[in-house]
């Protein structure tokens, strides 16, 4: 009798193992699917005109020169892989998302792959589950952005690390510390990762694991950094203050109290992670690593947003999400299987009951173009504002090219004159769109602003008429002409 039960268990087993692949296989198909569904409707957002602006240039030493003020540099792979993208499927609205798609999902390979390794074949397939229609996966999936791709590569960067950690070899040194470099190269974010990496082998180096492989790599990862960082610190006054403006939002005046509270709560649990215990055959090493990519990441920005000012948006972290997906599916393992399991499907049935609900309201930039030419008035100028995005009047240098004249060219192309009015003076704005406006008759008033202060830069309405026609997110569009007596 006890040997037909294990006979059966085994066989359950061999039946579970085979099922696995199909399993994920559907997941991966299913969520190809949700992605391009909805991937070529709407236009372009700003940002990722963008994207299409640098894969336009004419090869990879163009893209390396591109002088931003406010992204030095931080997307330098995604532009150049959407370069070489683009010469084969062009730079289309959705043939620059499919990309992002791409990188989305290879990520989810990636967390499978990394999950299976930390824990288990079952946990992998959770954890891929909740990855793939995780809503920040499903948005950026379909963006022209970066933030699949840095996804990707940290994921692959920390599955790497982690056999070094275990199995170190020469490749897996020279692939994890490349792996890293690129990382960095991919979005700034990637200093925070390698810093929390350097964390946790520190405190494995205080518990008696003294491999030197994992050091090696990071420090690989580092050298291949280091040609960029006087480029980064030339820069990174603009950086700064541009981030100081823009919209992630300005400072909030906390009390000293609450900063201080906020710093000691971080450090805390830094120093949690630093010195609780690590035995090797402690099988909750795999869940303290993935707790430590998934939370102290979001500590140290959110701390840095209280003690300084806002410094992060959400996908400043894709990999982080990966890592709790990770993190969820391989510690609920460690409570009960079943109950992994069970929350595993009610957490994606929420994620796809959501989807109606994740699709951005798209920027009207189709629109503004098409109204634009209708007109037929190739000597009214459109009107642009010059500086960093921001609710404050401060004088600044920030986009001297005018920020939205990029999303306006790449759907218009038409000879009308693009002027630049500052963002940060509504008067001396309001004069140089009434002198122009008189001189050829009319013209376009393109704002990051909402209605309520688009006015304020809108020329004098006894002599003027100012139509709004194009409202979205972030976007405001006024028709300008001139009354009539």
């Amino acid at each position: 009798m006890q040997g037909g039960a294990e006979a059966q268990a085994s066989s359950q087993s061999v039946g579970g193992r085979r099922l696995i692949p199909v399993l994920f296989a559907s997941t991966l198909a299913t969520a190809a699917a949700i992605y391009l569904l909805r991937i070529g409707k709407g236009s372009l957002a700003a940002n990722e005109t963008y994207s299409a602006w640098a894969a336009a240039m004419p090869g990879m030493g163009a893209i390396l020169a591109i002088p931003t003020h406010v992204d030095p540099g931080r997307e330098l792979i995604y532009y150049i892989a959407l370069h070489y993208y683009s010469l084969l499927f062009g730079l289309g609205p959705t043939a620059i998302r499919t990309l992002s798609t791409i990188f989305a999902l290879v990520s989810i390979g990636l967390v499978f792959a990394l999950a299976r390794e930390m824990f288990d074949d079952w946990s992998a397939l959770g954890a891929s589950a909740l990855w793939a229609f995780n809503p920040v996966t499903y948005i950026m999936a379909e963006r022209a952005r970066t933030y699949t791709l840095f996804a990707a590569v940290a994921l692959a960067q920390f599955l790497m690390l982690w056999r070094v950690r275990k199995r170190p070899t020469r490749g897996r040194v020279a692939g994890c510390g490349v792996l890293g470099g690129l990382m960095l190269y991919t979005h700034l974010a990637g200093v925070v990762l390698v810093a929390t990496e350097f964390g946790m082998l520190a405190r494995d180096w205080l518990r008696g694991r003294r491999a030197a492989a994992p050091w090696i790599a990071i420090g690989i990862a580092l050298v291949l950094f280091a040609p960029f960082t006087p480029v980064f610190l030339s820069l990174s006054d603009t950086l700064v203050y541009g981030h100081w403006l823009d919209w992630i939002g300005t400072p909030v005046h906390y009390s000293n109290t609450v900063k201080a509270l906020a710093l000691g709560l971080a450090l805390c649990l830094g120093l949690w992670f630093l010195v609780s215990r690590n035995r090797e055959d402690d099988e909750l090493e795999p869940v303290r690593w993935c707790a430590a990519l998934a939370l102290l990441p979001f500590a140290a920005f959110y701390t840095g947003s209280i003690v300084l000012r806002p410094l992060i948006h959400p996908r400043y972290l894709m990999p982080c999400f990966a890592m709790l997906a990770i993190l969820l599916a391989g510690g609920l393992a460690h409570l009960s299987p079943r109950f992994r399991n069970l929350a595993v499907v009610a957490l994606v049935g929420i994620f796809l009951s959501l989807l109606p609900l994740e699709a951005s309201k798209a920027q009207p930039w189709a629109q503004v173009a098409a109204q634009v030419a209708s007109a037929a008035e190739a000597s009214q100028p459109v009107f642009f504002e010059a500086g960093f995005i921001s609710p404050e009047a401060i004088p600044n240098s920030g986009f001297p090219q005018g920020y939205y004249t990029v999303p306006f060219n790449y759907y218009f192309h038409g000879p009308n004159p693009r002027v630049l009015v500052p963002a940060y003076d509504a008067e001396a704005a309001r004069a140089k769109i009434a002198q122009e406006v008189a001189s050829a008759g009319g013209g376009w008033l393109v704002s990051w602003k909402t209605p309520r202060y688009a006015r304020e830069e809108l020329p004098d309405s006894s002599r003027f008429h100012s139509q709004l026609v194009a409202h979205g997110a972030m976007v405001t569009v006024y028709r300008i002409t001139q009354s009539q007596p």
